[in-house]
């Protein structure tokens, strides 16, 4: 049987690399909304334009708390495979 080396630390660092981009992701879509709707409120107000551009604002404002959800769904995965793997470890010695 192959022995499997985790790397504990590698795998720590990794998650909190892809927690850390999530939460910048979700600050930058912030942003991002932000600058749409000054869109909305000075440039295009009225007509089709406008209200497509307003349902692309509803849409990203999803995508704003859908990163937050998977970075946390992420680290928990993440988290509970360190466990797993840590488990599995004990019974092989």
């Amino acid at each position: 049987m192959a022995d499997v080396i985790v790397d504990e630390e590698y795998m720590e660092n990794q998650r909190e690399n892809l927690v850390n981009s999530l939460t910048q992701m979700n600050g930058i879509i912030d942003l991002y909304i932000e600058h749409l709707n000054e869109i909305l409120q000075y440039a295009i107000q009225n007509g089709s334009t406008a209200q497509a551009l307003y349902a692309y604002v509803e849409y990203a404002k999803q995508l704003k708390g859908n990163l937050q959800m998977i970075a946390e769904q992420i680290s928990e995965l993440l988290c509970q495979y360190m466990c797993d793997i840590e488990s599995v470890d004990q019974y092989s010695f």
